[in-house]
């Protein structure tokens, strides 16, 4: 059991570690640890805690909040079997345990070296990131079953972001789509305005390290540069395809590439042109901006060789 579970442990990681090269916390330091400053509180009645594990520590510039230094604490729980009919109390124990270490990195060396690395920094977040995944195929999506857990306020931490199988694979394949359909073009995060990255100093557009604010997200905005320099806006949408949906993009998307794009590209899990081209169109006849319109591509990100979804 114990070599089983270690295995299962390193699957884990080895999985997350190859997310983490997509989103481009890839740089992030691996298996280190930090002091326990509530040893008694944080342990058990037996024996108090010395020391938390952290499994990734990454560190970067928020590009959503000037001068702003985003901290991330990255627990990783893998399981070979699907997640629980009733997972509030597994996720509750995995949640208290990055909890636990959030309150112990907050005074921690690790943070106070990690801070040093970066100039012109005011302040500096605490983020801890859950990847809770399974082996199980079917990518089912539990942040919904836990999101109304109560009682997670026992330990002091300032956020926690939860990724499921069903977000991870929307991640990797949203990327994985782009990146695969676009050769030698830059596909990149967006960056977009938003009232707190206003310093010209400091502001990128677009880059290839993933906000944390991102994760969660089911809307993730990427920004294509051709080899002659058009830019061709993508919003990947988690969601099934819907017309409401789409126009609600539609307006989004017109906001969004009025400032640097040529091109925009709206990506669904579940497109099929034979089915949903005609609803497309009535998306689309609520504009009044043809050129916008025309601009527009609607296509899957998940394909099979028919053209559509698999």
């Amino acid at each position: 059991m114990g070599e089983w579970s270690k295995k299962i442990g390193e699957v884990g990681e080895g999985i997350v570690s190859d997310l983490l090269e997509e989103i481009g916390w890839g740089d992030a330091q691996k298996n280190v640890s930090i002091n326990c400053v509530y040893g008694q509180r944080h342990g058990t009645e037996k024996s108090a805690k010395n020391t938390h594990g952290i499994d990734n520590f990454f560190s970067y510039p928020s590009r959503l909040t000037d001068r702003t230094l985003d901290h991330l604490v990255i627990s990783v729980k893998f399981s070979s079997n699907p997640y629980p009919d009733s997972p509030s109390s597994k996720f509750k124990g995995h949640f208290f345990d990055l909890a636990k270490t959030m309150e112990c990195f907050r005074k921690s060396s690790l943070r106070n070296e990690a801070g040093k690395q970066f100039s012109g920094i005011e302040m500096a977040r605490n983020i801890g990131v859950l990847f809770w995944l399974t082996n199980d195929k079917s990518n089912k999506n539990i942040i919904s079953k836990v999101s109304k857990c109560r009682k997670l306020e026992d330990y002091t931490y300032e956020t926690i972001f939860l990724v499921d199988d069903y977000k991870a694979a929307f991640l990797y394949d949203s990327i994985r789509f782009l990146r695969q359909s676009n050769h030698n073009q830059n596909v990149e995060f967006l960056h977009p305005a938003t009232g707190k990255n206003i310093n010209p100093a400091s502001r990128t557009a677009a880059s290839n390290v993933l906000p944390v604010e991102y994760v969660n997200s089911p809307v993730l905005p990427f920004r294509i540069t051709s080899h002659d320099n058009k830019k061709t806006l993508v919003l990947s949408n988690s969601d099934d395809f819907a017309v409401d949906n789409l126009r609600r993009l539609l307006g989004i998307a017109q906001t969004l590439s009025q400032e640097f794009a040529t091109n925009t590209l709206i990506l669904y899990p579940d497109y099929d042109p034979l089915l949903h081209d005609n609803l497309v169109q009535e998306a689309k006849a609520g504009f009044a901006n043809k050129t916008y319109t025309e601009s527009v591509t609607i296509d899957c990100f998940r394909k099979d060789y028919r053209g559509g979804s698999r």
